[in-house]
């Protein structure tokens, strides 16, 4: 029952992140990871979706960070194979919007 409450709480951070509440879906995702430490697969995704949100704020830092996170240390192969390619992703958007020309 209780990885049922997991999921609800996880889910409830992505539907704030699809109605564009960013501040909130942040929040949800946190007390997700937060109150989800025995249920990895809850836990991997709700950072995953933290870097879903810094990604779409464009805070590349952040995302890059998160999922670099989440790609070296996930358990779960899927969830780490999602991160190396949204970070593959942040970093080429990253380079494309740099001012800078190399």
């Amino acid at each position: 029952k209780a990885e049922y409450g997991e999921e609800a709480r996880f889910g409830i951070a992505e539907c704030l992140f699809s109605q564009s509440k960013f501040e909130d879906a942040e929040n949800a995702a946190f007390e997700t990871i937060k109150k989800s430490g025995s249920y990895v697969v809850w836990v991997t995704r709700s950072y995953l979706l933290l870097g879903d949100i810094y990604y779409k704020q464009k805070d590349y830092f952040n995302a890059k960070a998160t999922y670099k996170s989440v790609a070296e240390n996930a358990q779960i192969e899927d969830l780490k194979e999602e991160a190396v390619k949204k970070l593959a992703m942040v970093e080429k958007e990253e380079k494309e919007q740099s001012k800078i020309v190399q």
